[in-house]
């Protein structure tokens, strides 16, 4: 079997036309994968950067969350100190009530005596 070279060279012409081809093909398909890596490289990177946030945001809830606790301990102990007190509170409260009664008594009592003493000076001017 005899192949011309007309033949030849259209084989040739073929092949390097599949080539061309295969090699625009394969350059195509590069460029998308080399595309979509970049994609992927992006996306992992912001999912990296929400990690974080996402960590940091946790990590100030459950601060957040320790700071109320502490506060509802101590409003609870504020309470219950309050409630102890009161009778202490009440009992200070009527103490005060008895002396200003008796300052109010004494004070009265002063009044008299110096309304008396004024009588006495007035009668005795006379």
């Amino acid at each position: 079997m005899y192949i011309s070279s007309t033949e030849t060279a259209q084989e040739l012409a073929s092949q390097d036309e599949k080539l061309c081809l295969m090699e625009s093909s394969l350059k195509a398909t590069q460029e998308k994968l080399s595309e979509q890596i970049a994609e992927t490289v992006r996306q992992e990177q912001n999912s990296r950067k929400s990690q974080t946030e996402l960590k940091t945001l946790r990590e100030h809830i459950i601060a957040s969350e320790e700071e109320i606790n502490d506060y509802k301990e101590m409003l609870e102990k504020l309470y219950f100190e309050s409630i102890a007190s009161k009778p202490e509170q009440q009992q200070h409260l009527q103490d005060l009530k008895q002396q200003l009664h008796k300052f109010e008594e004494c004070g009265d009592c002063l009044q008299e005596k110096l309304n008396q003493k004024l009588c006495q000076q007035q009668n005795q001017q006379k």
